[in-house]
């Protein structure tokens, strides 16, 4: 089951990953059109396509609407078919295209492959004249071959100002000259320490100096390092253990109190120091024996300077014997050792940086070399007729398929806007089948001559004793759609069918082993009222089966009255109710939903579509994209029509009976408040429809047509519309009535 949405990329995803959403088996996800919803829904599918049902638009056009029998269910298309000629010519044309698209694709590999291997057929060829020079060819060659066609030309252009002046046949003179340095630089002398000459500098001659009585129990700096490694190595939290040392027994507060004051005593912190002092001279006697032994300092400096650093190792050794006793040196003495170690300090470092210099330099060299090489086999490359001639033929081929993408995608909509008005079907009484008997829903099926499909009878005419068969014409838009839901619906069970019998039984229990999880993506669309129950309680029976076999369901509505009512009864311990909207950049989210989320929702989506309206001709003119303002728009209008009028869709069709519930005045211009109408319910598709064109879109249109519909609203409930509006300081609510009565007046006829 899933769990979370990980790295979703797809249209409006942007590599999203969600967090706590808790997924459920039935998760409910509410979002406007054009907020993401079928880009979650196509990434669910391909996460796990064989095991992954998915019901949305493109399942209804590929199984009901584009062909004429499908499995399980058979639409008969009768000769009285002239309203389904257009939507069919533009079928052929989109199979057509289809095809010449399946064609450049296969031209375009071909020229992918030809340009793939040439291209690597003259890296290979060109690579052996600089066998000394270490050439990668670019990534991706197999896959994007016109992109390292591109690159190379790349490299013989940023060659151009290379001097050529140098032999590129090869270079194991700079590599061995390379290497001979790192191996100087390697053997080359290490610095002092720093921190032990400032040891040295701070300590030495006032710790020789010091006058320290020794105690009657001595302890040697052997056996105070082994007693501060006993403390380390025994539990100080046990009140008796055994010696790891010895192996008998003693009491642990007090050993470890004897060995504190041991350790901390003044004498014994004294020779702590005077062992530390020992230690840093010692490793700089090691360090300066690496030194002399390398010769980088003369003989009379390196004869003094170890001199010196005997002279005091010998102090601190005979301080050590006798701790009472003073030793005075001349503060001058340190202060010369100290100055010499900083010079040989400084030659050392000053060696080493000449060395790293001198690398580098060579490296240079060896680059520009690289770059020379990259220059020529960039140039054999982007001169050879065979590469020109198939990268050329693969960017032909790419452009062609972009415009023919576009123009499938454009007949896609034609095909999918494309209404079957006509419904010649009435209530849904009588039903044969027993999974549309037990719906509700008005047709029935029969087994054909085949016996492996069905044809579609509407319900029996009781004045007649025969049953007539469906013709395209005698469904509506919703209907077709309907039957592709319940094709979608009986295609999730193992070992369903349906005969001509009422004796036998459909098995609508068990799911088909290659359901695991189902996606359904906005199933309520432009169905009429009666079949979005239907549809309703055919989900809600969906989503108690998931949750009993232990399947996953996502549901995706642009609806929040159907939101609320999918898996109504389902616990809610086996549903998550979620929304999904843009952020802020424009890149879809997905959020827990929050109980009072609709009451505010539609109240911020009037503000946001009101203060647009609002906007004067300066503030207009900044909006980029003022196709973001349809969807709240048409939500606003939807959602007050269906709730007061139960008016589902605000669109053309309805017209009259818009008109009739919202008392549009006969004298207001019925072409402006159509063209409104069609302009917001254009806009708000999605961003299929948004990136081919919306964008230009003219700003004022838009706003003209959100002034007309927020007019509509008023004319018949100005309450409503104060109660909705929130005031700023520039535009009180007597600022904003004026301006809707303005906005009336312009759709008075003249």
């Amino acid at each position: 089951m899933i769990q979370e949405f990980n790295n979703v990329s797809r249209k409006s995803f942007k590599n999203y990953t969600s967090k706590d959403l808790n997924l459920q088996p039935v998760n409910v996800i509410f979002g406007m059109n054009g907020s993401g919803k079928s880009a979650l829904a196509e990434w669910l599918y391909d996460s796990s396509r064989t095991d992954t049902q998915l019901f949305n638009t493109d399942y209804v056009e590929r199984e009901i609407r584009v062909r004429s029998s499908i499995n399980g269910v058979r639409l008969i298309v009768g000769s009285d078919i002239e309203e389904t000629e257009k939507v069919e010519e533009k079928r052929k044309e989109r199979d057509k295209i289809k095809k010449d698209i399946a064609g450049i694709e296969s031209e375009m590999e071909n020229a992918k492959n030809s340009l793939a291997d040439r291209i690597q057929e003259i890296f290979t060829k060109e690579s052996k004249k600089f066998n000394n020079i270490k050439i990668r060819q670019k990534p991706n060659l197999k896959v994007q071959p016109h992109v390292v066609f591109e690159k190379w030309k790349q490299e013989a252009k940023n060659g151009e100002d290379l001097s050529e002046d140098q032999d590129i046949s090869g270079n194991d003179d700079i590599e061995r000259r390379i290497d001979a340095l790192k191996t100087r630089f390697n053997e080359a002398p290490q610095p002092f320490e720093k921190e032990d000459i400032e040891l040295v500098q701070k300590e030495l001659i006032t710790q020789l100096s010091r006058i320290v009585i020794k105690p009657h129990e001595e302890f040697t700096q052997s056996l105070l390092d082994w007693l501060s490694s006993g403390k380390e190595l025994h539990d100080q939290n046990v009140e008796r253990q055994t010696c790891k040392f010895c192996g008998n027994e003693f009491i642990t507060r007090e050993v470890f109190k004897r060995i504190e004051n041991a350790v901390s005593a003044e004498y014994s912190q004294f020779c702590q120091k005077l062992n530390s002092l020992s230690q840093a001279l010692e490793r700089i006697k090691k360090s300066f024996t690496t030194i002399t032994q390398k010769k980088e300092m003369n003989d009379s400096d390196e004869s003094s300077l170890e001199k010196e650093i005997e002279f005091f190792l010998n102090a601190l050794c005979e301080k050590q014997k006798d701790t009472e006793t003073p030793i005075n040196c001349d503060s001058s003495r340190v202060e010369r050792l100290i100055k010499s170690l900083y010079n040989t300090q400084e030659g050392i470092i000053g060696s080493r940086d000449k060395i790293k210099r001198d690398i580098d330099n060579w490296e240079d060299k060896l680059k520009h070399q690289e770059d020379l090489a990259k220059m020529h086999i960039g140039r054999s490359i982007s001169s050879d007729a065979v590469c020109v001639n198939n990268y050329n033929n693969y960017i032909d081929r790419h452009d062609c398929l972009v415009q023919k993408t576009e123009r499938l995608d454009s007949l896609k909509r034609d095909i999918q806007n494309y209404k079957l008005q006509k419904s010649n079907l009435g209530e849904f009484e009588k039903i044969v089948n027993h999974v549309f008997e037990q719906e509700g829903i008005p047709f029935s099926i029969i087994v054909d001559d085949t016996g492996h499909s069905y044809t579609l009878v509407s319900k029996e005419d009781p004045l007649s004793s025969t049953r007539a068969p469906i013709t395209a014409n005698d469904l509506s838009e919703g209907e077709i759609r309907l039957l592709g839901f319940l094709h979608f619906y009986l295609s999730l069970y193992e070992g369903t069918k349906i005969r001509n019998s009422e004796k036998e039984k459909i098995n609508l229990q068990q799911f088909s082993p290659t359901v695991d999880t189902i996606v359904i993506d906005d199933p309520v669309t432009s169905l009429d009222l009666n079949n979005r129950f239907t549809l309703l309680e055919i989900i809600n029976k969906l989503s108690k089966q998931v949750v009993d076999q232990h399947k996953q369901l996502f549901i995706l509505t642009h609806s929040p009255f159907d939101f609320n009512d999918y898996a109504f009864h389902c616990s809610k311990d086996n549903k998550t109710r979620l929304r999904i909207y843009k952020d802020e950049n424009g890149n879809s989210v997905i959020a827990r939903y929050e109980h009072d989320v609709f009451n505010n929702y539609y109240h911020e989506q009037f503000n946001f579509v009101m203060q647009f309206a609002l906007d004067g001709k300066e503030n207009i003119q900044l909006i980029e994209n003022p196709v973001k303002y349809a969807n709240p728009m048409r939500f606003v209008l939807e959602s007050h029509a269906r709730t007061h009028y139960g008016i589902s869709d605000f669109t053309q069709k309805n017209y009259d009976k818009i008109k009739e519930k919202y008392l549009i005045p006969e004298e207001w211009n019925k072409d402006e408040i159509i063209n409104a109408i069609n302009l917001i319910n254009e806009l708000s598709h999605g961003l299929s429809f948004m990136d081919s064109g919306a964008q230009a879109m003219s700003t004022r249109s838009v706003q003209k047509a959100i002034r007309q519909l927020i007019c509509v609203l008023y004319n018949k409930d100005p309450q409503h519309i104060e109660s909705l509006y929130q005031p700023t300081s520039k535009r009180k609510w007597s600022n904003a009535k004026r301006s809707i009565q303005e906005w009336s007046q312009g759709l008075v006829q003249a």
